[in-house]
């Protein structure tokens, strides 16, 4: 080691070592102080300990309020539910993407009601309906309103994928189907058709989960929960549009 090496070296050992010396009389003179004043010590250790408890005092009011806002939010705003048959038509102006075409104007004396079922909903969330009705006609009647459910159509309406009016479908349900809505925001509006014993089964579902469906299963559209990106039409669409526009 040569002498400006050496004389570097002894330099930069002297600083380090000020630098420690220094750092140690801070520490000395600093626990000099805690020892001189040890209440100033238990008073931040207070303070500290009492701002931590009024954090989580905040902390726990704020989620309760915020759940029992979310909870207030997913409370339904309006909820209608009917099923019995004196009640039929009552509400037949609710309804959201479908128009309830399918659904006779009226119930025949010469025709038996054996179910029906009327659900509306709204929520800060969105709507949902459940109509069902199960109607068995006399074979007259029953051939009449065959030929009315064959004629609906939307005038208003464009052609969607080919259909300006009612789909007759009989590969999508359990019977033979004439349909207005399907799978439209999972909504579906649907008669089906049974010929056997002259009964029609009309459906208008909106948003409505497998678990909260009214009636029998088997009436729904096949795979009904699996429908997400599948086809879909809707011969009143262009109708429903202009209802929104001119609310």
């Amino acid at each position: 080691m040569n002498r400006n090496t050496e004389f570097k070296y002894i330099t930069e050992r002297q600083s380090i070592e000020g630098f420690h010396s220094d750092l140690l009389e801070e520490m000395i003179e600093e626990n000099r102080k805690i020892e001189a004043h040890p209440e100033v010590v238990k008073t931040d250790n207070k303070t500290l300990q009492k701002g931590k408890i009024v954090y989580g005092i905040v902390l726990i009011i704020v989620s309760i309020l915020t759940l029992l806002m979310m909870n207030s939010l997913m409370k339904a705003r309006t909820t209608i539910e009917l099923n019995t048959l004196d009640a039929y038509g009552v509400h037949e102006e609710d309804r959201g993407l479908g128009y309830l075409w399918i659904f006779p104007k009226e119930i025949g004396t010469r025709s038996t009601a054996s179910d029906y079922y009327y659900y509306h909903q709204e929520s800060y969330f969105g709507v949902t309906y459940q109509v069902y009705l199960s109607h068995s006609w006399s074979p007259e009647d029953f051939d009449k309103e065959v030929l009315r459910l064959s004629r609906i159509t939307d005038e208003k309406s464009p052609r969607i994928k080919g259909n300006d009016q009612i789909v007759y479908n009989t590969d999508d349900f359990v019977l033979p189907a004439y349909v207005t809505v399907y799978n439209d925001q999972r909504s579906y509006e649907y008669a089906l058709i049974n010929r056997s014993n002259y009964e029609i089964i009309y459906v208008y579902i909106e948003n409505v989960d497998l678990e909260a469906i009214h009636f029998n299963h088997e009436y729904l559209p096949n795979d009904y929960t699996n429908k997400i990106g599948q086809d879909s039409y809707n011969i009143y669409l262009d109708a429903y549009r202009e209802k929104i526009d001119s609310q």
